[in-house]
């Protein structure tokens, strides 16, 4: 028969079950522990047994919900201890015991109890067998705990915990349910000063997490499209080629690698098959005045004289043959006509035919009839010395344009030409000079007419005066008295004029106003005149 054990931690009952069918529960209601049994409960397996419910300080209940019978198949029955009343209810009927123990009832043990020491083979505990048939005793020799089979009950924990709750070593060996500390830290999304999670992307290939938290698709910055060079091409800067000897059967448009035999044909579409071309070879034999056939040449030198021109002479056509050795011929019955002179070879005697030359560019005919390398005749020549002729470099490239002197033959005035360190020609005179007239030239605002110098018109500035600066429209060129100017503003010293009372002024002319004036005018430096009704009548020199 099956039989199983099952705890259910929910709910913390334990269920014993033979062939899927439940035999008993036991569960805790409240501070009760309940048996539901499915039959009878046996305690012991022949040998003492001993039940104890609660302890000294605790009242326990022993109720037969739906009936039953207590019943002891040898052995001891003690219910509670010395003083304890003990109260047995059936089906809500108390019944009270007087107080009895185990010691008030030896030597008054019925023949139908069991000795309180006793012992009972499994065959004579009803359903020992059957409880026990396929369990794993306890011991030395157990292999292994069953998946799934250890709960709270089996561990040293109080309790069954929570959803929440784990399960906690103390180090002392028991356990504790208790909820871990949380060490997570929580992140939300990422900012541009604060580090984050990755906001949600939507998923795809082609956008990308920009640094303002969005998932974008990039732009194309990148305008430069790069290029490799594939199978059979090479790239060379920016020139793309077809690689010598690599195009194959595989890069053209044509399937298979085709054989010896056959050859690429187009099919006009743009592809290719490989074909064994139709052989369209006609073979011939020797030609015949009858067959066509083939000839052969009488000499296989090339013919480089161009052919007269196709006629339609008469008499001129003439057959070809062949010869007893195949070759074509053809029999021409001319007659020498030719008056013209055949020549040899000349000779240091006679005219004639330049000998052949076997080519080259080094070889010239010389007057024996010989083709020879002429002997080099160009002399050799390194820097002139005073003892041998020679080389010599100019001083100068620049071409000379003054006529030379005329040839003279005045003594003591012809010099030696030497050349310098770097081979330059150059001649040393030593000549002295004795003009002694100084040639001048007219400088800045100056002007040199034959001998003699003038200032040039508007020539003198004030670049040439001995003054600072150009001065302004309002400066005059003042002298320093020791020989330098200075710009300045001259101080203004002209008496202005008024007309006073009985006078009037036109220009630079005072004039008596009509009505006449009686006054005196005192002019600086002239005089004291008098005027009476206009007319002058007194003059006091100053």
């Amino acid at each position: 028969m099956a039989k199983d054990v099952r705890i259910i931690p929910a709910s913390g009952e334990i269920n014993f079950n033979e062939n899927g069918l439940e035999k008993a529960t036991v569960y805790q209601l409240g501070n009760d522990i309940h048996i539901a049994p499915i039959g009878t409960i046996y305690l012991g397996d022949g040998t003492a047994a001993n039940l104890q419910l609660g302890d000294e300080a605790t009242s326990v209940d022993i109720q037969f919900l739906g009936g039953g019978t207590i019943t002891s198949t040898g052995g001891t029955l003690s219910i509670g201890s010395i003083g304890d009343v003990v109260n047995l209810n059936e089906a809500g009927v108390t019944y009270n015991l007087p107080q009895i123990n185990a010691q008030s009832l030896q030597g008054y043990v019925p023949s139908n109890f069991a000795l309180a020491t006793h012992t009972h083979t499994i065959s004579n505990v009803t359903g020992l067998q059957t409880a026990l048939d396929g369990k794993q005793p306890v011991g030395s020799y157990l292999t292994g705990i069953a998946d799934n089979s250890i709960n709270a009950l089996q561990l040293n924990v109080s309790g069954n915990g929570t959803t929440a709750q784990y399960l906690r070593s103390d180090g002392d060996g028991t356990f504790t349910w208790a909820t871990p500390t949380d060490t997570n830290t929580t992140y939300s999304v990422f900012t541009s000063t604060v580090n984050g999670l990755a906001p949600l992307s939507g998923g795809g290939t082609t956008k990308y997490l920009r640094a303002d938290g969005t998932w974008v698709v990039p732009p194309d910055t990148d305008t430069n499209t790069t290029y490799l060079a594939g199978t059979a091409l090479s790239l060379t800067g920016t020139t793309f080629s077809v690689t010598d000897n690599a195009i194959g059967a595989t890069q053209l448009n044509v399937s298979g690698n085709g054989t010896t035999a056959q050859y690429l044909r187009s099919d006009g579409d743009g592809s290719f098959t490989w074909a064994t071309p139709t052989d369209t070879n006609t073979t011939y034999s020797q030609a015949t005045a009858s067959v066509l056939g083939l000839i052969k040449l009488g000499d296989a030198t090339a013919q480089t004289v161009a052919a007269n021109t196709v006629t339609a002479t008469a008499s001129r056509t003439y057959a070809v043959q062949v010869n007893g050795s195949g070759q074509a011929v053809v029999n021409v019955p001319w007659v020498d006509t030719d008056t013209n002179t055949t020549y040899s070879v000349f000779t240091s005697t006679a005219n004639g035919l330049a000998p052949l030359s076997g080519g080259g560019t080094t070889k010239y005919l010389r007057a024996d009839g010989t083709w020879v390398v002429p002997p080099d005749t160009n002399t050799t020549y390194l820097q002139a010395t005073a003892a041998a002729l020679g080389l010599i470099k100019l001083e100068d490239d620049t071409v000379q344009t003054v006529a030379a002197n005329a040839i003279t033959t005045t003594a003591s005035r012809t010099y030696g030409i030497q050349v310098n360190a770097t081979g330059q020609a150059v001649v040393n005179v030593p000549w002295v000079d004795t003009n002694t007239n100084t040639t001048y030239t007219a400088g800045t605002g100056l002007t040199l007419t034959g001998t003699a110098f003038s200032v040039t018109a508007n020539g003198i500035g004030a670049t040439q005066l001995n003054v600072t600066g150009n001065g302004t429209t309002a400066q005059y060129l003042r002298s320093d008295a020791d020989g330098s100017f200075t710009w300045a503003t001259p101080t203004d010293t002209n008496t202005t004029y008024t007309a006073g009372t009985g006078l009037a002024l036109t220009g630079t002319v005072f004039s008596l106003m009509a009505g006449g004036l009686d006054t005196s005018i005192d002019i600086p430096g002239v005089g004291m005149l008098t005027f009476s009704k206009g007319l002058l009548i007194g003059f006091v020199p100053a």
